[in-house]
């Protein structure tokens, strides 16, 4: 925020607080309009109990553990056993009922081993 951007809102914030009630909300208006700023913000920015807000938020980013790190191998590794082992069979054979196609899917993997 520049230094004239420091005075006008100091001589609006001046201007606010002697102002009539009508006369507040046409500088409210103004300076929502000019800002961006939602009116409760504004008032509170007007009434000095808030600082001018100088740039964007910036939030910390979130934590990565060392397991979740490898969840989406694992994933991938068990989405591919299953096409191969499960779906695979059944789309080659479409003809024919359900129980008719059970005992011929093979059995699942057991174990998943991490990389």
């Amino acid at each position: 925020m520049s230094r004239t951007d420091d005075k006008y809102l100091k001589q609006l914030q001046i201007r606010y607080r002697k102002a009539s009630k009508k006369e507040r909300t046409a500088i409210l208006d103004e300076f929502v309009k000019t800002t961006g700023y939602h009116r409760k913000h504004a008032t509170a920015v007007l009434n000095g109990r808030r600082e001018r807000v100088q740039g964007p938020i910036r939030r910390p980013r979130g934590k990565v553990y060392g397991a979740d790190r490898n969840v989406s191998s694992i994933v991938r590794q068990l989405w591919t056993e299953f096409r191969e082992h499960i779906l695979a069979p059944w789309a080659v054979d479409s003809v024919g009922s359900r129980k008719a196609r059970l005992p011929t899917l093979p059995t699942a993997p057991t174990t998943v081993t991490a990389r």
